[in-house]
């Protein structure tokens, strides 16, 4: 795909394009188009093998991505910010035959040969892209797709058009990130990407200097701009489609980004590493339609909830991996295969809202909390900005409830904690009440721009 879009690129105007632009420079559609054929050229040795990359939305990350699916490789996307210890360990699992990283100071890579002593050799035309899960509640998992099953949701567009600018919020290597660099590239359109630890104020400053009209990313990273960054500049952003995923939406997150952006078309979507996308919600409100039990939405996924929990059956799954290829089961095969998500739902009237993860448990005393549901009642506390629900370890009940919490300036924090405490023994059970709060600056999230779910002092 990505080869494919580079290899056609016309010869005159459009290359001069920003293909990619961060906070101090740029790469355009034809200098990109230059690394993909030097690159493709130096890993000729690496064709029909299986590659691991340490991947970052770079000239050099999309070039190399590029030049590895056209020469019929296996690729496995990795942190480009592991240490390269826990790359080569992560590579040796999935049977890799070499890593490939940038070099800093330099356009080409360092090779790392394992010497694994195995040859990969994929299927004509069905070359496998694994990705890791985000891990926010444990171990990431290795998830294995192909570039056809990558790219079944992205919009194709002509590269004549005016361009666009997508904002690169997620981590790249993983299936979110992913999809935005994919959407961004099959419309010829600039990819503006962050620095790592970018704040919310230089952010901004990036949307507004590449005009960025889409964005993709979690709540918790809407929260921390709205919060963080200079309203007046956010509002000027001309944003025409806001999509939010990887976490619970609810309602307050969706009615911010509608007084701030009243013109943008704002979405959530449902999507996970190994179903891919499922279906997305447009219509303001948290939570999807009861109609969506009832019938095929999205190329045909279908939906039903067993025991609280939602299953998925979906055209665009695949299957977790180990060192062994694993082949891709055929439509036909995935669309009889029903999904247990680990998302627990509830239905009031005509709504399924997501309640939280099975795997986000807290377990109080034998008494299990779902945090979103304490971090809802929290949030609406007069004073708190934003909130953190996570289980800290307990020597008495195994875990309690514990939350940072983000305050208004001003603010009495010791008021302010007998006013959550007192409001939400009010409004939750024992076991849900917060036994231990600490008032912070800001949320940190993780990379993939959510709530951690660990306790933080383990």
């Amino acid at each position: 795909m990505i080869g494919d879009l580079l290899s056609a690129l016309p010869k005159t105007g459009w290359g001069t394009r920003f293909a990619l632009i961060g906070e101090s420079s740029g790469v355009t559609w034809r200098e990109l188009q230059g690394e993909f054929q030097r690159l493709r050229s130096e890993y000729q040795e690496l064709a029909n093998q299986r590659v691991a990359v340490c991947f970052a939305c770079t000239g050099w990350g999309l070039a190399t991505l590029a030049a590895l699916e056209s020469l019929g490789c296996d690729v496995v996307l990795l942190d480009a910010y592991y240490p390269e210890e826990t790359a080569k360990d992560l590579a040796r699992t999935l049977d890799v035959l070499a890593v490939l990283r940038a070099t800093d100071g330099s356009a080409g890579p360092s090779w790392v040969a394992l010497a694994t002593g195995s040859v990969v050799q994929p299927a004509s035309g069905n070359c496998y892209v694994t990705l890791l899960t985000s891990g926010t509640t444990g171990n990431p998992k290795p998830v294995r797709h192909t570039w056809a099953s990558l790219s079944r949701p992205v919009r194709r567009g002509t590269l004549a058009r005016q361009s666009s600018a997508w904002l690169v919020t997620y981590q790249p290597h993983l299936y979110a990130g992913l999809q935005v660099i994919l959407q961004g590239l099959a419309l010829g359109d600039t990819l503006a990407v962050p620095s790592r630890n970018a704040s919310p104020d230089e952010i901004t400053q990036l949307m507004l200097k590449a005009h960025v009209e889409f964005v993709s990313a979690t709540p918790s990273y809407w929260r921390k701009l709205i919060l963080f960054s200079d309203r007046l500049l956010l509002q000027q952003v001309p944003l025409q489609q806001i999509t939010l995923g990887g976490e619970i939406v609810d309602q307050q997150v969706l009615d911010q980004l509608n007084q701030i952006f009243p013109h943008t078309r704002i979405s959530h979507i449902y999507a996970t590493t190994e179903l891919g996308r499922c279906f997305s919600v447009t219509d303001g409100l948290a939570g999807f339609p009861t109609s969506y039990l009832t019938s095929p939405i999205a190329e045909g996924t279908r939906l039903k909830i067993d025991q609280d929990e939602l299953f998925v059956r979906s055209p665009n799954s695949t299957l977790e991996c180990n060192a062994d290829p694993i082949p891709i089961p055929s439509l036909e095969a995935r669309d009889e295969t029903w999904v247990a998500t680990g998302d627990l739902v509830k239905i009031e009237e005509n709504r399924v809202y997501f309640v939280g993860r099975q795997s986000e448990m807290i377990n109080v005393g034998g008494n299990k909390v779902q945090p979103a549901i304490v971090e809802n009642i929290v949030r609406e506390v007069p004073g708190v900005l934003d909130v953190r629900v996570y289980g800290k370890t307990s020597s008495v009940a195994g875990q309690i409830v514990a939350c940072q919490v983000v305050n208004e300036a001003g603010i009495d924090a010791t008021q302010l904690r007998q006013d959550i405490h007192q409001y939400c023994r009010s409004r939750l059970l024992p076991a849900q009440v917060p036994r231990f709060i600490d008032f912070v600056a800001q949320i940190e999230l993780t990379t993939s721009g959510k709530k951690r779910r660990t306790d933080v002092d383990r």
